[in-house]
């Protein structure tokens, strides 16, 4: 039960880091936050290969979050 509530979770703040992502750079933020929380449900579920697509969308939204892109000109 909570690993499809994790899930849902994490869909629902994907959907909302995209909404927002090309509006100001927290869409970034709400997508580290889905990176994480799909890897806890990946790792609940013992699927290791979702665990380290997880992990590599945590590393480029980082990298964009921290580099300050946005779909604005500056």
């Amino acid at each position: 039960m909570l690993t499809q509530l994790l899930g849902w979770a994490a869909l629902i703040i994907g959907l909302a880091g995209t909404w927002l992502l090309p509006r100001t750079r927290h869409g970034w933020l709400l997508a580290i936050a889905c990176g994480i929380t799909w890897a806890v449900v990946d790792i609940r579920i013992a699927l290791w290969s979702g665990l380290a697509g997880a992990l590599l969308a945590i590393g480029v939204n980082w990298r964009c979050w921290r580099h300050r892109v946005t779909a604005q000109p500056r």
